[in-house]
């Protein structure tokens, strides 16, 4: 017997409880009634919470496509779960966060071995005239130095600053995406802003090497990264930038 609680947490007891007499009765009606009114929302709050705390955005793949996998893989695991084992909330949220994690790893094997590009020469297609070893420091003080004047390139009203921020969370915890290319950057800023054009996204990303390339040549010649930014709305700015400690 389903006893409803005074609290509608997401998943619960009666979620819980639910996922008990599902396993323990061979009605396929029954089991209908109890995933589609108890058992489906829970598991896909749980799924949808995980993908977007610790964003597996998978190329290719929409989220709810990603949502509704995860969803189905939880479908199969529901007969194993014993209550005595402990709370269907623990064990479903275990379960649910692993599968996301070998989706992550099967999609970055499968996608490396057919597309992948240097971090640093996403930004910097041409022979990248920085020594490998510097890359990875550089690439990180370019993304600090955006992260504090990207005021200075895009205007905060338009389209193209959201998508900017976006870039920049994206490149920032690169490590968390499968792999860095071109097609995952749009793919990914497309899932967040779904609103947004791709001839938007090609223009932020133009100007972002753009301005990856001046700093780079600047950087090699001064040892500091810095930009003298455009002009916007006829104001003049001040030359910015950073040393390189």
């Amino acid at each position: 017997m389903i006893v409803k609680e005074l609290k509608n947490y997401y998943f619960n007891k009666e979620t819980e409880q639910a996922i008990v007499d599902y396993n323990n009765t061979d009605d396929q009606i029954k089991k209908n009634y109890l995933f589609n009114n108890y058992i489906n929302e829970a598991f896909n709050k749980l799924a949808e919470y995980w993908i977007n705390d610790l964003r597996f955005y998978f190329p290719g793949i929409t989220v709810q496509e990603t949502q509704n996998k995860t969803v189905s893989h939880l479908l199969e695991k529901m007969p194993h779960y014993d209550r005595n084992s402990g709370r269907a909330f623990s064990y479903f949220t275990v379960i649910s966060k692993n599968f996301l994690i070998n989706m992550s790893r099967e999609h970055y094997s499968y996608l490396k071995l057919h597309e992948s590009l240097n971090d640093a020469d996403f930004l910097y297609e041409e022979d990248n005239p920085l020594a490998v070893e510097e890359k990875v420091i550089f690439f990180e003080k370019i993304i600090d130095y955006l992260e504090n004047n990207l005021d200075f390139f895009f205007i905060k009203t338009r389209p193209e600053y959201r998508i900017a921020l976006t870039l920049l969370d994206i490149l920032r915890n690169r490590d968390r995406l499968t792999i860095l290319n071109k097609k995952a950057i749009y793919l990914t800023i497309r899932e967040i802003l779904p609103t947004i054009e791709s001839i938007q996204i090609t223009h932020v990303v133009a100007k972002f090497k753009s301005i990856y390339k001046t700093i780079a040549s600047n950087y090699l010649e001064t040892g500091l990264v810095q930009f003298h930014p455009y002009k916007i709305k006829e104001r003049k700015t001040e030359e910015c930038q950073i040393l390189i400690k």
